[in-house]
């Protein structure tokens, strides 16, 4: 689509070298970031959609297992310790959509994190506002599994 003729202009989505080279920085920063003994907790990001693109990559980095060898072999080791499954936790994975356009989860795999899109001014000019989960970002570089109707 010509850039003239697109819903929003200033605002063109990442191209196939952008989006290899989020998900590089992320890698990098994760890298980084375990090297220093830090860890990230929160990436704030201006709400352009090339931006969330470029966020959405580089916390889908963050947040892949390393191939590790070390670790593989960790994990080898303890295969035989029995896990207790009432003792562990999951995080819930929450999808909440108000006004006419409904959203039914029936089945979430694993939840790494959710891309939330508030939409000001609401669906029809009124005053209440949307907030829904953008489902685009749904496969296996996000963590995000999900059927939606």
């Amino acid at each position: 689509m010509a850039a003239g003729r697109q819903l929003r202009p200033w605002d063109p989505p990442l191209t196939d070298a952008g989006v290899l080279r989020a998900w590089t920085v992320g890698k990098r920063i994760r890298a980084q970031a375990a090297a220093d003994g830090y860890a990230l907790h929160r990436v704030l990001v201006s709400p352009f959609h090339r931006c969330l693109q470029t966020a959405a990559q580089a916390v889908a980095a963050l947040c892949a297992v390393p191939d590790d060898a070390a670790l593989a072999a960790v994990l080898d080791s303890s295969a035989n310790v029995p896990l207790d499954t009432s003792r562990v936790k999951g995080v819930g994975s929450s999808v909440a959509c108000f006004g006419a356009t409904g959203m039914e989860v029936y089945e979430v795999e694993y939840c790494a994190y959710a891309v939330l899109e508030k939409q000001p001014g609401g669906v029809g000019g009124g005053d209440e506002s949307v907030l829904k989960v953008v489902a685009d970002r749904s496969g296996p570089t996000t963590g995000i599994h999900y059927l939606v109707t």
